[in-house]
């Protein structure tokens, strides 16, 4: 079945070609191989396997700029994707300036609890003063 896990849909050359147009990375809802490569580039992939099979002659690029499912998420043209290394988030380009005004005051309250965390040692009563949830 080519559904992208038992084979790569990414490997050196194709992170190499994306890193020198421009790419800063991707997030394949498949497997990926020739990792140690692709970090040696300074291309940070985030898949859902990794496999040592080539796509090479098993899959070809049928579309772009189209809506995605991704990890059962719909991914849509001009959307954000946002990485790290507790993975992986998908903002739709219409709600992004809102989410932004909300991450903003979500760290403003977190960073004003670990004070309190500390030296309450307690992250309850860090919760009830900043009532974070």
């Amino acid at each position: 079945m080519q559904d992208g896990l038992d084979i790569a849909v990414k490997g050196n050359l194709m992170g190499t070609t994306a890193k020198v147009r421009g790419l800063g990375g991707a997030v394949i809802d498949g497997a990926v191989r020739d990792v140690a490569e692709l970090r040696s580039i300074g291309f940070p992939v985030w898949p859902r396997r990794i496999t040592p099979a080539t796509s090479v002659g098993r899959m070809v690029s049928a579309e772009k700029q189209v809506p995605v499912n991704c990890g059962d998420i719909l991914v849509n043209p001009g959307d954000y994707i946002v990485v790290d290394a507790d993975g992986v988030v998908v903002v739709p380009a219409a709600a992004a300036e809102r989410v932004i005004e909300l991450l903003k005051q979500y760290d403003d309250k977190e960073c004003k609890m670990i004070p309190i965390i500390e030296k309450e040692k307690s992250m309850l009563k860090a919760l009830k003063i900043y009532n974070r949830y």
